[in-house]
C-alpha cells in the first residue's frame, strides 16, 4: 500500500526523531500558501489507511503505521479521530490478532483504542490506557514490529 510509505515519510519529516521538542506547532502554517491543501491530502491518506478494508493480519510494521496515522489524525482533526478509530476496519484487524489484544478475563480488547486514548492527550484515562498499551506491547514484543 503506497499510502503507508507516504504516511511514514511525512511522519518522519514532521516529527523528526533527532528533534524531540519539535512538531507541527513549530510550523507557521499561515505563511505556507499550500498548507491547507497539503493538510487535506494528509488527512485523506490517514483516512485511507484507517478505512482501507484489505489490511491483513500480521502485516509488517502495522503497529508503527497505526501509531503514525493516529498521531497525525489527532493533529488534523482531534474531535473526530477517536470515534473514527473505534469504527475503522483497522481496529477490526487488531481485534483478530492475539498479539494486538489485551485479555481481561474471557474478553479480548484490541489495543488500538488504548493507543488512541493515550495519544489523544484529552482522554480522561489516557495515562492508564497508555500504560496498558505499553504493557501489552512489551509482553508480545517478539511478534510486533
Amino acid at each position: 500500500m503506497v499510502s503507508r510509505h507516504w504516511i511514514g515519510s511525512l511522519f518522519d519529516a514532521l516529527y523528526p526523531p533527532f528533534f524531540r521538542l519539535g512538531n507541527f506547532s513549530n510550523l507557521d502554517l499561515p505563511s505556507i500558501s499550500e498548507a491547507s491543501k497539503a493538510l487535506g491530502v494528509l488527512k485523506t491518506l490517514c483516512n485511507e489507511i484507517l478505512f482501507w478494508p484489505s489490511h491483513y493480519a500480521r502485516e509488517p510494521k502495522m503497529l508503527t503505521t497505526a501509531y503514525q496515522v493516529i498521531r497525525l489524525a489527532f493533529y488534523l482533526d482531534r474531535k473526530h479521530t477517536y470515534p473514527a478509530i473505534s469504527r475503522s476496519p483497522l481496529n477490526d484487524l487488531f481485534r483478530t490478532v492475539p498479539e494486538y489484544c489485551r485479555r481481561v478475563g474471557d474478553a479480548s480488547n484490541p489495543i488500538l483504542p488504548e493507543l488512541a486514548a493515550a495519544l489523544s492527550g484529552t482522554h480522561s484515562q489516557g495515562i492508564l490506557f497508555g500504560m496498558l498499551f505499553i504493557r501489552c506491547v512489551k509482553r508480545c514484543s517478539g511478534g510486533i514490529h
